[in-house]
């Protein structure tokens, strides 16, 4: 996935939520993102 904001974004705008922040799990030199959440049914998942 390239972009966890958007993705994010769009989960938010399709009726879920956020869980948690945006993460950082990577390097400085190679980040990886990572953040929870849940669609409105209620089923968490991770981008």
């Amino acid at each position: 996935m390239k972009d966890v904001s958007v993705m994010l974004s769009q989960i938010i705008q399709a009726g879920g939520a956020q869980i948690g922040d945006i993460t950082d799990f990577g390097a400085a030199e190679k980040p990886f993102l990572i953040v929870y959440g849940t669609p409105s049914r209620g089923k968490c998942t991770g981008a």
